[in-house]
């Protein structure tokens, strides 16, 4: 192992991505409609691999020492399941290897793709011979890039590291737990620190996979590191073993026995029809950004065709209203109505965030005089079907990068407040902090604090506790307002649904009451 890997310094505050659900390839690109396998070039650099971020962020000294990369000379394979819809997000799964055969290892791994829902790109040539820098940046770019391209799901992001790209698999696993949800081994192996909050998080909530073929030569090692570092310090790792004669790569039976247990464990607790409603009500609060990714992450991890269809005909919904306001800013624009189309225009910032990047972008370089890359007509002429992947020719400026950290900053200080009177409260404002704002350092950390909370026994029961109660009373709320209304069946169903729920609540109790003397008993 590489001496600059092994002496990395886990850290969190990676300038990653954008946005929960990054803002969807540009329409000019010749690969935005392919599907199935494809070689592709990236030219975005993740803000990540910059090396001045890569030597702080992984301990590899001054970024001065480090001789930058070109990416654009650099080529990725990526598979993307005839299934997929920019309507839906899709988990990631990045797969580095040292040698050149980064394409889907077998046919078969096709068919996982589609079924769990999954795009997949390949990472070549990470050998032990390119230097740290080089192979941890190009991981980096493959994430962003892949994100930038399509709506991804960013509670799956499986990172699979062959042979030796284990190290890097790794070391991003350890950096970035609130960027990569499941590192996965593949006939390799990485030693994890001994110490560090991060670790202490990963043991209760990171997931881990080794997957080691029974012939493999690096079976012995792996077996040991597993047993020595994992097997009894990790909670949620897992190891595989082939038995695949002389092949090196696992067949879609043994890649779905690798991706099950967490891939489960997101998609069994995604209640379609909750998350429609809880779509909807951003939707109604006017709060655009958090909808839109509510709608393409229903539709993502539903299995319903119903529930689906309704998350695609939500995002219809929001296109029409973001296209109504584009044009009433570009009347104001033509009019001369320099000052209102200003205000207009932040006023759609803070509505729609990067869903709206394409439209912003076109807007601001209009209203400074300059051409503007896209036209919102021609936009809608390139996406008539008002899915998101809108075109974006620049990221976001930073200015309102900055405005939208500032706004995390804010909300992630009123979160940590309300700790001292409210821990359950403080805890569900730390996921909203981290839900809305991923991407920004205080949408970081506030991810990790949750999880450290989950990690603590005491404080996830006296959460869960505290929940339960307000949940309580909120449905018995709304029963007695049914009963007042006269709706029975309402109140009796509702009432019915507390005691099921919470029947050992103070609310539940009083639901039993009340529930006896509605039928008599």
């Amino acid at each position: 192992m590489p001496s600059e890997l092994r002496q990395r310094v886990p850290a969190i505050l990676i300038t990653l991505c954008c946005a929960a659900f990054a803002s969807p390839l540009q329409a000019e690109d010749k690969n935005a409609d392919k599907r199935g396998a494809f070689t592709a070039t990236f030219t975005h650099r993740a803000p990540a691999s910059d090396l001045k971020e890569l030597a702080k962020d992984f301990g590899l000294g001054s970024f001065r020492k480090l001789e930058d990369y070109e990416l654009s000379k650099r080529t990725f394979e990526l598979y993307v399941p005839k299934n997929y819809q920019p309507h839906q997000a899709f988990g990631l799964l990045v797969f580095l290897t040292p040698n050149d055969k980064a394409k889907l290892p077998r046919g078969d791994w096709g068919k996982v793709m589609e079924d769990r829902r999954l795009i997949y790109v390949g990472v070549p040539d990470l050998t032990e011979k390119t230097p740290a820098h080089v192979r941890l940046g190009l991981a980096l770019d493959a994430i962003h890039n892949a994100k930038r391209r399509y709506a991804i799901d960013d509670d799956r992001l499986y990172v699979f590291g062959h042979s030796s790209a284990a190290e890097v698999a790794g070391a991003l696993w350890v950096t970035m737990p609130d960027v990569v949800d499941v590192a996965v081994f593949l006939n390799g192996s990485f030693t994890p620190p001994t110490r560090g909050r991060t670790v202490s998080v990963l043991r209760q909530s990171g997931h881990v996979v080794f997957v080691v073929n029974k012939q493999s030569k690096s079976r012995s090692s792996a077996d040991k590191t597993y047993n020595a570092h994992y097997k009894e310090r990790f909670k949620n790792a897992a190891r595989v073993v082939p038995d695949l004669k002389d092949e090196n790569m696992p067949t879609a039976k043994w890649l779905n026995m690798a991706l099950l247990p967490y891939t489960n464990k997101v998609l069994e607790a995604a209640d379609g029809k909750l998350m429609l409603a809880a779509a909807r009500k951003f939707e109604r609060a006017r709060s655009y950004d958090r909808a839109w990714e509510a709608f393409v992450k229903t539709g993502g991890r539903s299995f319903d065709d119903d529930v689906v269809a309704e998350a695609e005909a939500g995002i219809g919904r929001l296109r029409d209203v973001l296209d109504k306001q584009v044009a009433d800013i570009q009347k104001q624009i033509a009019g001369g109505a320099q000052g209102p189309a200003r205000v207009a225009i932040t006023r759609l910032e803070t509505q729609w965030g990067l869903w709206a990047a394409a439209e912003l972008d076109d807007l601001n370089a209009t209203l400074a005089g300059d051409k503007p890359a896209t036209t919102h007509a021609d936009a809608k002429q390139l996406n008539p079907k008002g899915n998101p992947s809108t075109p974006s020719t620049t990221d976001a400026p930073d200015a309102r990068r900055m405005a939208r950290q500032r706004q995390a900053d804010e909300q992630l200080a009123a979160a940590r407040e309300r700790a001292a009177d409210d821990l359950a409260g403080a805890y569900q404002a730390l996921q909203r902090v981290a839900e809305r704002y991923a991407g920004t350092p205080a949408g970081r950390a506030a991810k990790v604090e949750v999880a450290q909370y989950d990690a603590d026994p005491d404080k996830r029961t006296a959460i869960r506790k505290a929940i339960a109660q307000r949940e309580a009373a909120g449905l018995l709320s709304l029963a007695n307002a049914y009963l007042k209304a006269g709706k029975k069946d309402e109140a009796i169903e509702k009432l019915e649904a507390l005691v099921d729920k919470h029947g050992d609540t103070d609310a539940g109790r009083e639901a039993k009451a009340i529930l006896s003397q509605l039928r008599g008993r």
